[in-house]
């Protein structure tokens, strides 16, 4: 079985940093990736990381991505 691989906070503080760059207006300022809901954030991060007894229970990538879409609120 091979090993997991998580996101992190960092990876997805340096994906809203790129995206930002490249969608926002010229003169737009970025928002301060400390502005986000952070309980949330590490929250659905932490989601595909819960283990029973040693073992994942979102045992498969598909099955990991899919508890981040539930988890992920719609705005």
């Amino acid at each position: 079985m091979s090993m997991s691989h998580f996101l992190t906070l960092e990876d997805v503080r340096d994906f809203c940093y790129v995206y930002a760059k490249a969608r926002l207006d010229f003169n737009e300022p970025i928002p301060f990736f400390d502005t986000r809901y952070s309980e949330k954030l590490e929250a659905v991060l932490a989601s595909p990381q819960t283990c029973v007894e040693g073992k994942l229970v979102h045992s498969s990538m598909s099955r990991q991505a899919a508890i981040q879409n539930k988890k992920t609120p719609v705005t």
